[in-house]
């Protein structure tokens, strides 16, 4: 498996575990995040993942193939 790949792999492992985060906070401890706290939120895991794909794209063009 190429670097570029494993990074894919750790944004989409990054994305479920915030999310997975997010609804036990809300659902089990009833945190309250409100709807700026709930927007913004959910816009640093957006920008999160971009930063990671995009990242894993540049590996996978930059660094030779391994196999």
């Amino acid at each position: 498996m190429s670097l570029g790949a494993r990074v894919g792999r750790l944004a989409a492992g990054l994305v479920i575990g915030l999310l997975g985060l997010y609804l036990v906070l809300r659902g089990v401890a009833g945190v309250s995040f409100g709807v700026t706290g709930a927007l913004t939120y959910f816009a640093s895991i957006l920008v999160l993942t971009a930063a990671l794909v995009f990242t894993g794209k540049y590996l996978d063009r930059r660094l030779p193939d391994l196999r």
